[in-house]
């Protein structure tokens, strides 16, 4: 009897042991993609390219632009490369938990500001070209449908289409986000249209590891208020930044 039971106690364990290893990493994103991606922290570096297609225009009318992303919450860093403008340029972010710092290698030297404590959030969202932290409080007010689940960059992601409440006559930014996540966060693709434009983000590489260098600024630090690409003068602290997208 007693070798009965250690035969069944041992078959059991085997099951179980046999469950957690088919267990599926990206079922509990799809049952609840709200709740998982509004948690998560991942620690990772990835580099997007962005995509941008005008609708008006003929098809290979197309902006891109490179994004290096590097996250060790709470430190985080941008690195934009716009590619397919008139004058190339690079922008680079770094977020801090209590500071930031902007970084250009145009309008003179190349260089690092101090941003303002008060303008913090705005012109993170401003610079930084990243679809689904400018988003993450919008789409938790929009129904959810889970999609074929896609390899992007190595990695197999769950992928969703965020639509608004009821039918609108057109579909815009504000009514339809479509985007493809990894078990644990890692965003690896994002589309939208509005108006006449079409954008899209999606990761070449992505790695586990963040080093110290990939935190760090690229330029030495210059005192005076940072350069703005398009002029003029940053907004009053109190206002709340629309999505770029």
């Amino acid at each position: 009897m007693r070798v009965r039971l250690l035969v069944f106690a041992v078959l059991m364990f085997g099951a179980a042991c046999g469950d957690r290893l088919v267990v599926d990493p990206l079922a509990a994103l799809e049952k609840d993609p709200d709740g998982v991606l509004a948690a998560a922290t991942p620690t990772y570096r990835a580099t997007y390219e962005t995509f941008r297609v005008w609708l008006s225009k003929p098809p290979t009318t197309r902006q891109i632009t490179r994004v290096i992303y590097a996250a060790r919450p709470p430190d985080f860093r941008w690195d934009i490369d716009y590619v397919d403008v008139d004058v190339p340029m690079n922008e680079n972010v770094v977020l801090h938990a209590q500071s930031a710092e902007y970084c250009t290698n145009t309008a003179g030297p190349a260089a690092c500001y101090v941003i303002e404590p008060d303008l913090r959030e705005f012109w993170v969202q401003a610079f930084t070209d990243s679809p689904w932290e400018s988003y993450r409080g919008v789409l938790r007010q929009m129904d959810v449908q889970v999609l074929p689940r896609e390899r992007i960059a190595g990695r197999e992601g769950a992928c969703f289409r965020w639509t608004t409440h009821g039918p609108l006559p057109t579909r815009t930014l504000q009514d339809s986000f479509e985007g493809c996540f990894t078990g644990d966060g890692v965003m690896l693709r994002a589309a939208m249209d509005f108006i006449d434009m079409r954008v899209e983000h999606r990761a070449v590489t992505i790695d586990d590891r963040v080093s110290d260098a990939d935190l760090a600024i690229p330029f030495p630090m210059k005192a005076g208020p940072m350069p703005l690409r398009t002029g003029g003068t940053p907004p009053p602290a109190t206002v709340t930044p629309s999505p770029k997208h």
